[in-house]
C-alpha cells in the first residue's frame, strides 16, 4: 500500500502538467486533432478547428473563442452542462453531433452554419444565435430546450426538425421539405414562418407568428385550443381570440435562463443572468442568504416585457463577509405568476476584493512567483508551500516595490497549495511546479 501511495504522489506532478485532469485546445487558436474534454476554464484568442474528432465540456468546464469555430469532421461536440461561447460564427463542416444537455449553454455571436448531415439535439439546455442558423444540408435540429435565434432560421436541404421545447426566430423561419413537427409542449416563436413541407402540431404544441404570417400545409391537432392559423397564434396556448397567447401565466418561451452566476471582482461580487426571450417579464428579485435558507431580497430589476434574444443583465454585490454566499433568482409575469429558479452558492473570498493578486498558477521549477496589490499596500507577508502528502515549504518574500516575490528553486516539482496570509488576508491558492 505504501509502495502503491509513493508511485501515486510521484506520477500526480505529471499528470497535472499532462493536462489529465482537465484540457484546453491551444490558446492561440489554430487545429487541434486529439479528443478533448474541458473540465475548468479555456479561452481561445482566434479562429479554431476540431479535426474530425471529438470534444466535450463538462457541467464544470467552460471554452471561450474569440473568432470562429469550424468542426471539420464527423467528431461530436457533447455540452454536458458546460458553456461553450464562440464570438464569430459557428461552422459545422461534417457529419458531426452537436449536442447540448443536462443544461448546457452554447452561445454564438453571429451565424451558426451546418453544411453537412450532422445533428443539432438540444435535449436540455440552451443556444443563442446572434445572426442566422442556416442548414445546408440533411441536418436534423431537435430542440427539446430553449433555442434563440436573432436573425433568420433557413433549413435548404432535407432536414427534420422537431421542437420539444422552444424556438425563438427574430426574422423568417423558411424550412424545407420535411418541415416541422411542434410537440405537446413545444413553442415555435416566428416573425413569419415559410414551409414548403407540413408543418404538424402535435396536441399541447403551438405556434406563434410576431408580425408576419404563417405559409405552408398546418396539420393542427384536433385537441388543441386555437384552431384558427389565419392570424398570428394557433395551438395550445392561443387565448380565445387566437390572434396572441394566453395571459393565464404560460408564455412563448417560458423565462429559462441561459446561465446565472457569480464572478468575484476587485469591487465585490459580479452577479449576471442572462435570458434567451422573454414575455410578459415584469421583474427579477435577486436574493442572499448566508446560511443557504434563510434569504432577504438585495435588489429588484425591471424585466424587459416582451423581448426576443438573448439579454444580460448584472448586479454588483459588496458584502461584508468572507464565506460562502448563497443568491437566489425569482421572475416575475405581470399577472402576478412567477418562477424561482435554483440558488446558486459562491465562496467570497476576501484576497480578490483588496485587490491582491497571486500569479502565475504553473511555473517551472527556479521560476519567481509574485504577489502584487491593485488597491492597498503590501504590510505584512506569511507564506508558506503544501504539498498533497502534507510536507511544508516556507516561503521568505523580498519586497520590490508594491509587489512580494519568492523563487521556487528549492521546491521539488509537483502541486502545492499556497497558503497564509496577506495582512492578515488567508491565502489559499493552487500552484503548480514542475521541470
Amino acid at each position: 500500500m505504501k509502495r502503491l501511495t509513493r508511485i501515486v504522489l510521484v506520477l500526480l506532478p505529471f499528470l497535472f502538467a499532462l493536462g489529465a485532469f482537465g484540457q484546453c485546445p491551444p490558446s492561440g487558436g489554430g487545429g487541434f486533432d486529439g479528443d478533448l474534454t474541458i473540465t475548468g476554464s479555456c479561452s481561445v484568442s482566434s479562429d479554431l478547428l476540431l479535426n474530425k474528432k471529438n470534444l466535450t465540456i463538462s457541467s464544470t468546464g467552460s471554452l471561450t473563442i474569440t473568432g470562429d469555430f469550424d468542426n471539420d469532421g464527423s467528431g461530436s461536440i457533447i455540452l454536458d452542462g458546460g458553456t461553450l461561447t464562440i464570438t464569430g460564427a459557428f461552422n459545422n463542416n461534417g457529419n458531426g453531433t452537436v449536442i447540448v444537455q443536462n443544461g448546457g449553454t452554447l452561445d454564438v455571436g453571429t451565424d451558426y452554419y451546418n453544411s453537412g448531415n450532422g445533428t443539432t439535439n438540444f435535449t436540455a439546455g440552451s443556444i443563442s444565435i446572434g445572426g442566422n442558423y442556416v442548414n445546408a444540408g440533411n441536418g436534423n435540429i431537435d430542440a427539446g430546450g430553449i433555442v434563440s435565434i436573432g436573425g433568420d432560421f433557413t433549413i435548404n436541404g432535407n432536414g427534420t426538425n422537431s421542437v420539444s421545447g422552444g424556438l425563438s426566430i427574430g426574422g423568417t423561419a423558411t424550412l424545407g421539405s420535411k418541415g416541422v413537427d411542434v410537440a405537446d409542449g413545444g413553442v415555435v416563436q416566428a416573425g413569419s414562418i415559410v414551409s414548403v413541407g407540413d408543418i404538424d402540431i402535435e396536441q399541447g404544441g403551438t405556434i406563434y407568428v410576431i408580425s408576419g404570417s404563417i405559409t405552408g400545409t398546418i396539420n393542427n391537432d384536433a385537441g388543441n385550443t386555437d384552431q384558427d392559423c389565419t392570424n398570428n397564434c394557433c395551438g395550445a396556448l392561443c387565448n380565445s381570440i387566437g390572434d396572441e397567447l394566453s395571459g393565464s401565466g404560460q408564455t412563448v418561451l417560458p423565462i429559462e435562463l441561459l446561465y446565472f452566476t457569480a464572478d468575484a471582482t476587485t469591487e465585490g461580487i459580479q452577479i449576471q443572468w442572462a435570458s434567451a426571450s422573454e414575455i410578459n417579464n415584469d421583474f427579477y428579485t435577486l436574493e442572499r442568504s448566508f446560511d443557504g435558507e434563510q434569504y432577504e431580497i438585495i435588489a429588484t430589476i425591471d424585466g424587459a416585457g416582451n423581448s426576443i434574444g438573448k439579454l444580460v443583465y448584472n448586479y454588483q454585490d459588496s458584502p461584508n463577509y468572507q464565506g460562502f454566499i448563497f443568491y437566489r433568482l425569482t421572475q416575475t409575469d405581470f399577472d402576478g405568476g412567477f418562477e424561482q429558479f435554483q440558488a446558486i452558492r459562491f465562496f467570497h473570498h476576501q484576497l480578490v476584493e483588496s485587490g491582491i493578486k497571486v500569479y502565475p498558477s504553473q511555473v517551472k521549477s527556479g521560476d519567481m512567483v509574485t504577489l502584487t496589490s491593485m488597491g492597498e499596500e503590501i504590510r505584512s507577508v506569511n507564506l508558506m508551500l503544501v504539498t498533497l502528502n502534507g510536507n511544508r515549504y516556507p516561503q521568505e518574500g523580498k519586497r520590490v516595490g508594491d509587489r512580494i516575490q519568492f523563487i521556487t528553486s528549492e521546491v521539488p516539482s509537483g502541486l502545492y497549495i499556497l497558503q497564509g496570509y496577506i495582512n492578515g488576508i488567508a491565502v489559499n491558492e493552487r500552484l503548480l511546479v514542475h521541470n
